[in-house]
């Protein structure tokens, strides 16, 4: 009983940390308005822009526009003595761990023209409260990769997202979280139903008929209560 009870409570948990995410991110995720960075992973440069909120951290990222402004760029930072290297607090650490961008297979095929290269950009997208516990990685328009229901919101041209893959260790934090808070409420919901509904006559734990009993619950075994 208490096992079941357990589980079922953790179930609870977990649904409710899944539904709490998936409300986040359907209201709106807001892209960043915050000038982007450039992030070395490999022997590839990437352009980045990352926003994060209380609930949510979007990361938009794409190959530069121009390859020309790229080397530039990459010319500048070194002549700075900071190349944009994967440990750069300054630039890529920015980027989280779970991004796609730091897989090359995801990056999209490199252009040798120095004008506008229209590819379409790609998002990672987690959303979840305390913790992010939910992310999802593609394009609002659909594609190869998708891996959770990304669409623009209009007017506002917001990002909404139902996210399908767990990110640890936030789902477990939050899960747990969620079961001690939604076990508690039902505790408490039990205990006032007992109070204001059960009869004199019936056992206070499982509401069995106990009129002609005077010993222990016949169905549950709890001892008859006294005062």
């Amino acid at each position: 009983m208490v096992v079941k009870y357990c589980l079922f409570s953790l179930l609870t948990g977990f649904v409710i940390n899944f539904l709490v995410a998936c409300v986040i991110g359907w209201r709106g995720v807001e892209l960043s308005s915050q000038p982007s960075t450039y992030v070395q992973v490999g022997n590839e440069f990437m352009e980045a822009f990352v926003n994060r909120t209380r609930s949510a951290l979007v990361v938009e990222w794409q190959r530069p526009y121009s390859i020309a402004n790229l080397r530039r760029t990459a010319e500048m930072l070194a002549a700075a003595g900071k190349p944009p290297a994967s440990g750069d607090s300054g630039h890529s650490a920015i980027v989280p761990e779970w991004s796609m961008l730091w897989d090359p297979v995801n990056h999209p095929a490199e252009s040798t023209a120095t004008v506008l290269n229209l590819r379409p950009v790609r998002y990672d997208v987690a959303t979840g409260w305390p913790l992010l516990a939910f992310s999802v990685h593609g394009y609002p328009e659909g594609g190869a990769g998708q891996s959770g229901l990304m669409r623009w919101a209009v007017p506002t041209q917001s990002l909404r997202v139902l996210p399908l893959v767990p990110r640890f260790p936030g789902v477990l934090v939050n899960t747990l979280l969620y079961t001690i808070v939604s076990a508690g409420v039902a505790v408490a919901t039990r205990s006032a139903y007992f109070k204001v509904f059960r009869k004199a006559w019936q056992c206070r734990a499982c509401g069995y008929d106990r009129r002609g009993s005077s010993g222990p619950c016949p169905e549950c075994g709890r001892a008859l209560a006294t005062g």
